[in-house]
């Protein structure tokens, strides 16, 4: 402890890492209406130590702000599962720490709310009434339109030529209602479940999510980067104890018949 700020140290222990999520998921407890004068770990520890029947509190932990003051809840693992309802039917005071049951929020969950949406793959011989039409079905529609350029042709979003041949459009829909700030969300969120994949012809399938601002959309193009490269890391191979004079090219002949190389390297 220095200067009245407790510090947390724990043996190193694998099962306590966050990448552990499996394990730690039903052995975590989350600890309500923790006294603002309690802020230091321990004293978790001690309390609810006495509930456990199977096992021992691994780990205790206080929220606090920046002024090292508690938020008024924590968290509690604890080695046996089991001892999770063993603390939770042994602490029915109503006056005293609450624990429940930890349960972790999908990441989904904090996906910032939208009423507009983004609507791609709009066959060419629609108009903003057919768009209109398509969408209404899940609500109120403040507006609709597909972007066009001062010729009034659809503008593609595209650098492949191919691709702009095929005069697909894109547009977009917002849904309101005055007065109500979640309607909106809740039936764009409904027209993007349903609407996303729509096969219209054998030629466009619409493409339907949540329209981003441009430094959203260069967020989601980082972190789809990202997925891509992790997801790179794990296809390398290790290969060892071929001949001396093998070359790339024979090597590349030997594995391409199992899928596609990107790249070879020799060491």
């Amino acid at each position: 402890m220095q200067e009245g700020k407790f510090a947390r140290a724990l043996p190193f222990d694998k099962e306590l890492l966050g990448s552990n999520r499996a394990k730690l998921g039903d052995r975590n407890i989350f600890v309500k209406n923790i006294p603002k004068n309690i802020n230091n770990p321990m004293e978790l520890e001690k309390h609810f130590g006495n509930f456990c029947k199977h096992g021992s509190i691994k780990s205790a932990k206080i929220s606090i702000n920046k002024d090292h003051k508690s938020n008024g809840y924590g968290f509690v693992l604890v080695s046996d599962p089991r001892d999770v309802e063993e603390i939770i039917a042994g602490s029915d005071n109503k006056n005293e720490m609450v624990p429940l049951k930890f349960a972790p929020k999908d990441k989904r969950d904090f996906v910032k709310a939208y009423n507009n949406v983004y609507v791609k793959n709009i066959p060419p011989t629609w108009t903003e009434e057919d768009l209109n039409n398509t969408f209404k079905e899940f609500g109120e529609i403040t507006s609709a339109f597909i972007v066009r350029n001062s010729k009034g042709d659809f503008v593609v979003k595209s650098e492949n030529e191919e691709e702009k041949k095929e005069k697909t459009a894109f547009g977009f829909v917002c849904y309101g209602k005055r007065g109500d700030d979640n309607y909106g969300r809740e039936c764009a969120a409904k027209a993007v479940d349903k609407l996303h994949g729509l096969k219209i012809d054998d030629e466009h399938t619409l493409y339907v999510k949540p329209a981003l601002t441009k430094n959203e959309r260069d967020q989601e193009k980082k972190k789809d980067m990202l997925r891509y490269k992790n997801s790179k890391k794990r296809c390398n191979l290790y290969v060892k104890n071929f001949p001396p004079p093998t070359t790339k090219e024979e090597l590349e002949q030997l594995f391409a018949k199992y899928g596609e190389i990107e790249s070879i390297r020799l060491n």
